[in-house]
């Protein structure tokens, strides 16, 4: 063999590359060099006696004869990675590069296989790592964002997406600036150079007015920012500083701080209205129960009892109003029952055209389908009054009124708040919607807030919406209002459904009231903190021939009922209030009635922490509202003397 034939042979044999000559018709191998039976494992015999069947995996066998079977190559051919495998069953990647060679006058291939295993192992866990890295960041609550050196966007993830309202692909590329609102790109263009000057981290509390974002609407939206950078190097090694900006929308935690605080704001002042309505009632009482005392005693048709009289109509009027500002605080005493809202629309229609006046129209629709609902009647009264004075008053010029009431399911709403009541998620909305000038945002955002009014000075107390704010939420609803300047207001009120028929809460309509027979007189048990009320109430019971026992409190109260346990029958009746310091007429009551379960009471508040709900009433206990007349409280005992 000539020298340079032993030279080429040396070559081949000794690359240190894996590398084999192979028959293109059969496959089959025709010389191997040291290297591939070194890497793959099989003696130089065995590597003669296959093809490249063995080393390759089944499935890529048709595709290898299809390739090999193509005309002759022209130059060196690059075959990418290919999978092989060893003698002991290992896998191997191996970059290809084959050129077509002349071997003892058959067709043949020449190849070289560099084992890539090791960098494909490499780049399919940083495949994996930027997979994780992208899943990473795309799961975030929150946009991210990040620009390189020239601030165009190179990351836009999912969140991003939904807040700005752009698709990443459209993103890409763009400009950053393109969402920030025009007024603060120059400042964002400042503080990108300093954070590049001095490697800080920046942090920017959002609230309105201070960070902003803008969507692809035009819409601006508060964000908290957090700003960095960071170098990386490209796939041409140099270095490239990347900024990150991870921003949160804070506009929906800005409105519920917003909601919040008028929350606490609204507590505050029904706390303070709910206190003095307290306070003014006993007083009312006092005032009204010795004025109907004084009138017995004056002959009529005679100055002093015009002015006695006067005295009465405007302690009537002053309770009107304590019933509002406990409206207001969610604090009145409801007597709820299960009544149908269009009878009370209805039964209310004559009542409101007289007092809307002739240049106002006043239209009701109400749906056929049942509009139950557990309220006290008298305060969806005073609700639906409350909303059509309003209404009246913002068409100075005439207008129309429209009154409707509907059905509907609770997920319709677009409000949260309505509880359930016994129709499986139903609700009846009351509608009063008019023509007048309508209100601007600010407004609208006040509307609810007691003693706010845009009315003239000495027009209104600016407490109506406010009283039928309190009045729903305390029945378990939610009211809410649409309107546009010169567009007029809508008012919405949504009320749980009940498909129970109607009745008295307390099953009172079950009975007939007024049940002739003698009126049982016995021992009555008053406890009440206020002296003036306790003292007008036992002279009030005693004219009418019971025996009363006085308590300030809870505490006494339960002492009197001990001493009065030894005496022949003992108290027939207690009559209480419900709010007092010590003990409240609620733990007297629990008390007493371990021990004696059917004893009669009769609650007398006008304020109740938390209202008396449903299950507080019924049986032989029953509520009087303060301020309350003789009648009015001798008709209560008498009745509950008489229940079973």
């Amino acid at each position: 063999m000539p020298d340079r034939a032993r030279q080429y042979e040396q070559v081949f044999s000794r690359n240190p590359t894996p590398m084999w000559v192979f028959d293109r018709e059969t496959l089959a191998f025709l010389a191997v060099n040291d290297a591939a039976v070194a890497r793959y494992g099989w003696s130089r015999a065995e590597f003669l006696g296959m093809t490249l069947r063995e080393i390759r995996d089944a499935a890529a066998v048709p595709a290898l004869l299809a390739a090999h079977g193509r005309p002759r190559l022209e130059g060196p051919l690059r075959g990418g990675v290919h999978r092989h495998r060893t003698k002991d069953g290992a896998a191997l990647d191996v970059e290809i590069v084959a050129d077509d060679v002349d071997w003892d006058g058959r067709p043949a291939r020449l190849v070289l296989a560099t084992d890539v295993t090791e960098r494909e192992r490499t780049a399919a866990a940083l495949r994996a790592s930027e997979a994780r890295l992208a899943g990473i960041v795309d799961s975030a609550m929150d946009a991210v964002i990040s620009v390189d050196a020239a601030q165009r966007v190179v990351v836009f993830n999912r969140a991003a997406e939904s807040i700005f309202g752009v698709a990443a692909d459209e993103a890409i590329g763009a400009p950053l600036e393109r969402f920030l609102p025009e007024r603060y790109r120059a400042a964002h263009g400042r503080h990108v150079e300093t954070f590049g000057r001095t490697g800080a981290t920046a942090r920017s509390m959002g609230h309105p007015g201070a960070v902003t974002g803008r969507r692809a609407d035009g819409t601006e939206f508060p964000v908290e920012a957090t700003i960095s950078h960071t170098a990386v190097r490209g796939a041409d090694g140099r270095e490239e500083r990347l900024y990150t900006v991870i921003l949160r929308d804070v506009s929906t935690r800005d409105l519920l701080a917003e909601q919040l605080r008028q929350a606490q704001k609204m507590e505050a002042v029904g706390r303070l209205a709910g206190g003095v309505a307290h306070d003014f009632n006993n007083l009312l009482t006092a005032i009204s129960g010795n004025a109907d005392f004084v009138l017995a005693e004056l002959a009529p048709d005679t100055q002093a009892r015009a002015d006695v009289e006067e005295i009465r109509r405007a302690a009537e009027r002053a309770s009107g109003l304590t019933r509002q500002l406990l409206a207001f605080s969610r604090k009145q005493v409801l007597r709820p029952r299960v009544v149908e809202l269009n009878d009370v629309v209805e039964g209310m229609e004559r009542l409101l055209r007289r007092v809307i006046g002739e240049d106002v129209r006043l239209v009701t629709r109400c749906e056929a389908a049942p509009s139950r609902v557990f309220a006290d009647p008298g305060q969806l009264e005073q609700v639906l009054m409350n909303l059509v004075l309003n209404a009246r008053d913002a068409m100075p010029e005439g207008g129309t009124i429209r009154v409707a009431t509907a059905s509907v399911d609770v997920s319709a709403l677009p409000v949260t708040a309505v509880r359930p009541g016994t129709a499986a998620d139903g609700a009846v909305l009351l509608v009063v919607a008019d023509d007048g000038a309508g209100m601007d945002a600010d407004t609208q955002a006040r509307a609810f807030e007691p003693f706010f009014t845009t009315k003239p000075e000495g027009k209104g107390t600016g407490l109506g919406l406010a009283t039928v704010h309190g009045i729903v939420e305390q029945s378990g609803g939610a009211v809410w209002l649409d309107s546009a300047v010169g567009g007029g207001t809508t008012v919405s009120v949504a009320l749980p459904a009940y498909a129970e028929a109607p009745v008295d809460a307390d099953g009172a309509s079950a009975r007939p009231r007024g049940a002739r027979g003698a009126v049982p007189l016995g021992t009555v048990l008053l406890v009440e903190d206020e002296p003036a009320v306790r003292t007008l109430a036992e002279r009030m019971l005693e004219k009418a021939g019971y025996r009363v026992v006085t308590a300030a409190n809870g505490r006494e109260g339960l002492a009197r009922w001990v001493e009065e346990r030894g005496r022949l029958g003992g108290v027939d009746i207690i009559v209480s209030d419900v709010v007092m310091p010590d003990a409240g007429g609620r733990q007297l009551v629990q008390r007493v009635r371990e021990e004696r379960p059917d004893v009669p009471v009769l609650f007398v508040s006008g304020y109740v922490e938390g209202g008396l709900a449903a299950s507080d009433m019924g049986g032989r206990t029953a509520f009087l509202e303060k301020p309350f007349r003789q009648d009015d409280l001798l008709a209560r005992v008498r009745e509950l003397l008489r229940r079973p």
